[in-house]
């Protein structure tokens, strides 16, 4: 099944992505692949903001697959 095989393909990417995490190292095959259905895949478009403290309310975390991102911080003087 072509489709079959193409969703374990992504599966394991994924997998294999997350488990270069140290939090996830422990985590058996079988349990990683489990809670890939609580993580949702997000693109971002070049500069857009992702988060912004104060204004976005999140509890969520983020993990970077691809690409560069930057943090910053306003503070009043």
């Amino acid at each position: 099944m072509i489709v079959g095989n193409a969703m374990k393909r992504q599966i394991n990417e994924k997998v294999k992505f997350f488990k270069n995490f140290r939090i996830f190292q422990t985590l058996s095959r079988t349990k990683m692949q489990r809670m890939l259905y609580f993580f949702t895949e997000k693109k971002f478009k070049r500069k857009q903001v992702v988060y912004m403290e104060g204004v976005d309310n999140t509890d969520g975390v983020y993990f970077v697959r691809s690409g560069e991102f930057e943090v910053s911080k306003r503070i009043k003087i």
